[in-house]
């Protein structure tokens, strides 16, 4: 997890050359396993890193606009709708398979990377560490149950 080049990414890789091994199986057979519980994830963390705070009382920015003056009025447009830039990519090659949720927001980092997070945005927005460890517990499920079927499908392989 990393603020990557202006943004924010959250990876999952699975290197799946101890199950080929242990399941006596083919390394298409086993990615093609695994792709269901990362884009389960992919959907956990985007959903979770995709929520916005609460509107702060009397707060002087527009979301998906820019910030205002006294009277409310827009002063510039500098919003890149931090949650409409959500991207996700899912890479597979040499027994492993690689899920990525990124958001590609020039400013994203400062609200939402664990390490660069502006000091306005800590406690309010969840940082990619954050939901990465959030939801550690769901993920490691979706892998768990995707391992478990496909040993039952192939008779306890």
């Amino acid at each position: 997890m990393l603020g990557n080049g202006g943004a924010i990414v959250i990876t999952i890789e699975v290197n799946n050359s101890d199950a080929l091994r242990k399941l006596g199986r083919l390394e298409s057979e086993v990615t093609h396993m695994l792709r269901a519980p990362i884009q389960r994830s992919l959907a956990v963390l985007h959903a979770d890193m995709a929520t916005y705070p609460p509107v702060r009382p009397g707060q002087r920015y527009i979301r998906g606009r820019g910030p205002t003056n006294a009277a409310g009025e827009v002063l510039r447009l500098t919003s890149q709708q931090l949650g409409k830039r959500w991207t996700e990519r899912i890479t597979e090659g040499g027994g492993t398979i690689t899920g990525e949720l990124g958001n590609n927001a020039t400013y994203g980092p400062y609200v939402q990377d664990s390490e660069l997070q502006a000091w306005m945005h800590r406690d309010r927005w969840v940082t990619n560490e954050q939901a990465a460890e959030d939801n550690a517990g769901e993920i490691q499920g979706f892998f768990t149950d995707a391992i478990d079927e496909f040993i039952a499908s192939a008779g306890g392989a």
